[in-house]
This record gives C-alpha cells, structure tokens and sequence, in this order.
C-alpha cells in the first residue's frame, strides 16, 4: 500500500512539474503575426499579414472578428500549384485573390464565413494567395492580371526571417 502510495505521488509531481514549466513559459502560437506590410498590387496599396508557416496558412483569419479597411492577409507558399481555402471558425465574408509565382492575380473568389467547403483555385500554378474584405479588389479596381508586388514580398519574407530563394523570390 505503501509503495502504491508513493508512486501515486511521485506520479502526481511530474504531472505538476510538468504543467508548472508550461506556466512557466507559455507555448507561443506560431499562427499568430503581428507585423503589418506594405503590399503593392497593381496602383493599390494595402496592409497585410504574411502567413508563411504552415501553422501559419492553416489559421489564417479564424477567429477574427474584423478585418481593418485596407488590410488582409497574404499566404505564401514555396512552389506554384493548385490551391483550396476554406472558412472553418472565419466568421468574416472575404474575398480571395489567387496569384501565380510571377506575381499575376489570376482569379478572385468569394469566401464565406464558416463555410466547410474548399474554394479551389481554377489556375494550376498558384504560389500566393491574398484574403482581404469583399470589397477591397472591386474598391481599388484590381482585377485578374494585375501584378503583385514581388519585391514586397521579398521583403517582408526577410523581414520575418526567411529566406526569400526558399520561396523563389
């Protein structure tokens, strides 16, 4: 009974030491990005977000409430391929602009909040795709073959600590 007891215990003080180093130095959330970015497309110009990591890209701008005039969020992948988004805990409408590597908007979707289903890029050769307020391209008259700034993007990677030739830039 002893030796229950004591095990018991020893038990019970690694699972608390364990939660008190967690206390201790909280887990940081990698999705989370707080610097804005100047980002030119075409004559526009537009604060973003870079969500470069893929814990980054799978959050996106879940849980956010709002989205500010003139901001959005630009995801930014290593290779150009077909991509899907989706809204899973977005409670926001976007709309979404597809680009290739070149920096060439090639469509724009719409996005609704909490919507499960996959808005698939039509294009085959998508690198960076850019969420921003429904009205934001019509607004700033941005429409498929405007050009995103790839020096932009160069430098907020570099900003962020990556290495832009991960990205093909």
């Amino acid at each position: 009974m002893k030796s229950k007891l004591t095990g018991i215990l020893l038990l019970f003080g690694l699972l608390l030491g364990a939660g008190c180093g967690n206390a201790a130095a909280p887990e940081q959330d990698l999705a989370t990005v707080e610097d804005w970015l100047p980002l030119r497309i075409g004559e526009a110009t537009l604060e973003v977000q870079l969500a470069v990591t893929p814990a980054e890209r799978q959050k996106g701008l879940m849980f956010r409430e709002e989205l500010g005039e003139n901001r959005g969020m630009l995801f930014v992948f290593e290779t150009g391929e077909p991509r899907g988004f989706y809204m899973k805990n977005t409670p926001i409408p976007l709309r979404i602009g597809f680009f290739r590597p070149d920096g060439e908007l090639r469509e724009i979707r719409r996005l609704f909040p909490h919507d499960l289903n996959t808005v698939r890029s039509r294009d085959q050769d998508i690198q960076f795709a850019l969420e921003v307020n429904p009205e934001w391209f019509r607004e700033n008259e941005i429409r498929p073959g405007a050009y995103l700034n790839l020096e932009d993007v160069r430098t907020g990677l570099e900003q962020r600590g990556f290495a832009p030739a991960d990205f093909g830039l």
